[in-house]
């Protein structure tokens, strides 16, 4: 007893401490006595014993989250915790929960349902037969939080998939709540005698219980309670006084959304209470009003009726056809379609309303108009008479608005939110008679005076919604009101209207392609392009839309824009200009630079450069470069890139002049290496590819752009995770240009290169370094080779000295030894043998037998070598033979008498085996005679 006290004691004090404000290392004592004490047997059942002592409610709730915190580990297997404390938890955690205050019964909630999550039904059969049969009392206050409990439990089960194994389960658990069905109907007898608030409370929690348990469907036995549930429901509903009390509205939320999901998954089952489903919710409709608090109950509502018209038998809705009529349309479909009726004043809400609109809602964030039209137009598929009812409500609604246009504008925006509902109904005729009636003559008029925002929104959502209905001439008058709504002072309207522009004439130019370029984009481009233009001279912001729509007008219009080209590239400049001082918009950016590629793409097919032309596009770019943004470098550095492969070789003279800027590029990277920013390399591997590829100029011309290449070769070689792209680089260079000129870098770069070796996988690098070598010497004729690497005989000498003391003996894993030892040695047999051969090659051959006899522990120990793995070893030795046998035959004696010596001692451990055999693998016949000859000399 004195040691649990002990433990207590120790508990409390620990987790008062954490209550207080402290510093640093007096919580990090706290974590150190925190985690002495998780080592301890049996800790999980001590902490949860200290639940149950007399403490203050914050040291208890702080221990709770300790607790509750050791269990998701627990879960999650990043600690251990013994079975029989975790069975000891179960046991006991119901009793805590009814002793404990509401603040601490929220968070023992949660410990049952992370155990709950892994352990239950299975491992935990007797929890919900225990929360079922304390259901059984008077205290509502119990009751809530068993309905909370089983909530917490069972929600789990809507994300499960179907299958036998759960359904047998969910139908289990479903007969064992089956006193949830007589709760529910208990409480709305007795639901005016009782406090409201609890009661409603636990109503919906039962609810919510109910969508998750029936969320997969309604098995049938359980249709005699689901009947009687739905008496209940109609009873509380029709006989309340519908408080605005927040509790009893999302109540009315879930209750709409548990008929709907049980409509969904059991429509045949469900129809059978076709009637008293719409009572219910028609009256819950009828008594929301306005306020936002009651937008979820009438989305939710509206959109029952839609699921009831698409899955109900038309006999079976003649109640919402005829009884509820006349209230159907006044008191919800008018008054809610014609809802966003005040069009925003601030411009930021116009753009985020327009935005909204472009880009459509998911089912949570769908609005009373949307709602609405969603209904309207399910509805009006039921029969005739339902359509011609929609349609007279319409004529209706014109003829009020035409009555007095300017006062009764709401009566048109009525009608066409109408008519948007009909899409689906609306032959091609009709579409076109509306449209010449009621929505084109309103632009026939110069000005925009009598002009409502709202009803010109409208007129493009109309226009936009019907476009597949509309015959070519149609089209053609249609984007002649596009292009003078452009001009409309509204930036709202301005960027739906382009918005529209851009659909609209992709959609043309598929539709009518034989039409298209000649009678409506040669025509109207320039229109379009400097009412865009104009837009951004005025708002000066950067609008993706607009600038999406400019990009496709200059797409579509490639073949005659030309005649535009000097305005156009102005406009690019201006714009460009307007980015780099705010480039916060990336799909902004991204449009601006495609515009920019394009516009090149056409000047340059059609031979328009000029120098000034180049020297503005640089300089633009220039800008954008360093304006410290990574996706602006990005796109400056494609641009450049396009820029080069457009000029070729036949535009020398431009690379030259501009030889400053691609330095300054360079330079800029470099800088973007040197501060670890990596992420420009895929470009910049396109930009210098082509910079090296494109031109064939003498080096002395553009000196300043190869010294500041090499800088960036030089550093990526310092630098492991780049290393790859310097060789790249190298190679380039290499094939491209010739190195006699570079020999002033050479020295650097075998250091680089050294250095290189001593930071990564040997076995990787000294591959790339072998090509590049390898590279380096079939391009030239041993002479050249040889007074190149003379030039810094001492450096290659000592690089090679250097990968034997520093590498290969720190080497422990045998492949890579091996393809190393591979790799050097078919470098050195790709030099000419039959050069003038000097001490410097004869040295670097002694050197690599040297590695030889470092690594003869590995080399020659072919008890532990596979088979393929003593080919490889083969073909390092022999390939030296066979340099013994060259060596020879120059006039270094001295060189050959070493490397010959090196040999023999090498021999000697390869005694054992059959050398004709190998080499007659290794090598072809005509090789043998040179091999036969340096092995009798040996």
């Amino acid at each position: 007893m004195q040691e649990k006290n002990q433990i207590f004691n120790f508990l409390e004090n620990i987790f008062k401490q954490t209550l207080i404000p402290n510093n640093q290392e007096t919580q990090k004592q706290i974590l150190i006595d925190l985690d002495s004490f998780q080592k301890k047997s049996n800790f999980v059942t001590d902490l949860f014993n200290f639940l149950q002592q007399n403490v203050s409610q914050s040291i208890k709730l702080a221990s709770i989250l300790w607790l509750k915190n050791i269990l998701k580990q627990h879960f999650e297997q990043k600690i251990q915790v013994a079975q029989n404390e975790i069975d000891f938890i179960k046991e006991n955690i119901l009793l805590l929960v009814f002793n404990s205050q509401f603040r601490i019964q929220k968070q023992l909630v949660e410990i049952i349902r992370i155990i709950s999550q892994n352990e239950f039904p299975i491992n935990w059969s007797s929890l919900l037969s225990e929360l079922v049969l304390n259901l059984n009392n008077d205290d509502l206050g119990k009751i809530k939080i068993i309905c909370f409990i089983l909530h917490s439990i069972l929600k789990k089960y809507k994300y499960y998939s179907m299958n036998l194994e759960f359904e047998k389960e969910i139908n289990e658990v479903i007969q064992s709540c089956n006193s949830l069905f007589q709760l529910f109907n208990l409480i709305v007898e007795n639901y005016s005698i009782q406090p409201v608030d609890d009661l409603i409370q636990i109503l919906r929690l039962i609810l919510k219980i109910f969508y998750s348990i029936f969320f997969h469907g309604i098995p049938r036995n359980n249709f005699k309670n689901m009947e009687e549930l739905i008496s209940s429901f109609s009873k509380i509903i029709i006989n309340s006084n519908f408080s605005t009390d927040e509790n009893f509205i999302k109540f009315q939320v879930s209750l709409i959304k548990f008929l709907k999901i049980i409509t969904i998954r059991n429509p045949t089952e469900m129809e059978n209470y076709s009637s008293i489903l719409i009572e219910i919710v028609f009256n819950i409709l009828l008594n929301t009003d306005n306020e936002q608090k009651f937008d979820k109950v009438f989305i939710y509502g509206t959109n029952f009726f839609s699921i009831l018209c698409r899955k109900f038998k038309i006999e079976n809705l003649k109640i919402l056809q005829e009884d509820y009529q006349q209230n159907l349309f006044e008191k919800i479909i008018v008054p809610n379609i014609n809802f966003t009726e005040n069009f925003p004043i601030n411009t930021n809400e116009q753009l985020d309303f327009i935005r909204w609109e472009i880009e459509g809602c998911h089912e949570d964030s769908l609005t009373r108009k949307g709602a609405v039209i969603e209904f309207v137009q399910e509805y009006s598929s039921l029969n005739t008479s339902s359509l011609n009812l929609i349609i007279s409500l319409i004529d209706f609604h014109f003829q009020k608005y035409q009555e007095n246009p300017k006062e009764n504008w709401e009566f048109k925006n009525i009608s066409i939110n109408l008519l948007l509902s009909l899409w689906k109904n609306l032959d091609i005729d009709s579409v076109e008679n509306i449209l010449k009636e009621f929505i084109l003559p309103e632009f026939e008029n110069d000005g925009f005076d009598n002009f409502n925002s709202v009803l010109v929104l409208d007129s493009l959502k109309f226009i936009f919604t019907f476009k597949k209905n509309f015959s070519f001439d149609i089209f053609k008058q249609v984007l002649l009101v596009l292009i003078k709504i452009l001009q409309f002072p509204n930036y709202a309207i301005q960027t739906y209207t382009a918005y529209v522009i851009d659909k609209l004439l992709f959609y043309i130019s598929r539709k009518f392609s034989k039409n298209f370029k000649g009678e409506i984009i040669e025509i109207y481009y320039k229109e379009m392009l400097n009412n865009l233009w104009n837009i951004f001279e005025k708002e000066n912001e950067l609008n993706e839309i607009i600038m999406k729509a400019i990009l496709t007008v200059v797409l579509l219009s490639k073949e005659f824009i030309f005649n535009y080209a000097n305005d156009l590239f102005i406009q690019i400049c201006r714009v460009v200009e307007m980015l780099i001082k705010n480039s916060q918009n990336s799909q902004f950016n991204y449009y601006v630079f495609e515009l920019l590629s394009v516009f090149n793409s056409i000047v340059f097919e059609r031979k328009m450069v000029s120098t000034e032309f180049v020297e503005k596009e640089f300089q633009m770019i220039d800008f954008t470069f360093f304006n410290n943004n990574e996706q602006l470098a990005e796109y400056s550095i494609q641009i450049a890139s396009q820029i080069m492969e457009f000029f070729g070789n036949e535009n020398q003279d431009h690379f030259v002049k501009f030889s400053n800027f691609f330095s300054f590029i360079l330079q800029s990277f470099h800088e973007q290496i040197v501060s670890k920013n990596y992420s420009l390399i895929p470009c910049m591997n396109r930009f210098i590819s082509s910079f090296i590829t494109q031109f064939s100029i003498p080096y002395q011309e553009i000196e300043n752009v190869f010294n500041q290449l090499w800088i960036i070769i030089c550093k990526c070689l310092e630098i492991s995770k780049i290393q790859e792209f310097g060789f790249e680089l190298l190679l380039l260079i290499s094939k491209q240009f010739d190195l006699m000129q570079f020999n002033q870098f050479i020295g650097e770069i075998f250091e680089k290169l050294l250095n290189g070796l001593n930071q990564c996988k040997i076995s990787k690098y000294n591959r790339l370094f072998t090509i590049f070598v390898l590279d380096f010497i079939g391009k030239y004729e041993t002479q050249k080779a040889i007074e190149l690497i003379e030039y810094s005989n001492k450096k290659f000498s000592e690089f090679f000295e250097e990968i034997i003391e520093t590498n290969c003996s720190q080497i422990e894993d045998e492949i890579d030894k091996n393809e190393c030892l591979i790799g050097l040695s078919r470098m050195i047999s790709e030099i000419d043998p039959f050069g003038s051969m000097n001490l410097v090659w004869s040295r670097s051959f002694i050197l690599c037998i040297k590695i030889l006899d470092i690594s003869e522990d590995i080399i020659f120990n072919y008890e532990s070598i596979d088979e393929n793995e003593d080919e490889n070893e083969d073909e390092v030795v022999f390939s030296l033979l066979i340099h013994a046998q060259r060596i020879e035959n120059q006039e270094d004696s001295n060189g050959a008498e070493y490397f010959v010596l090196g040999t023999k001692n090498l021999l000697q451990n390869y005694s054992d085996l059959n050398l004709r055999n190998i080499l007659e693998k290794l090598f072809c016949e005509e090789e043998m005679n040179s091999i036969e000859k340096a092995l009798e000399k040996i």
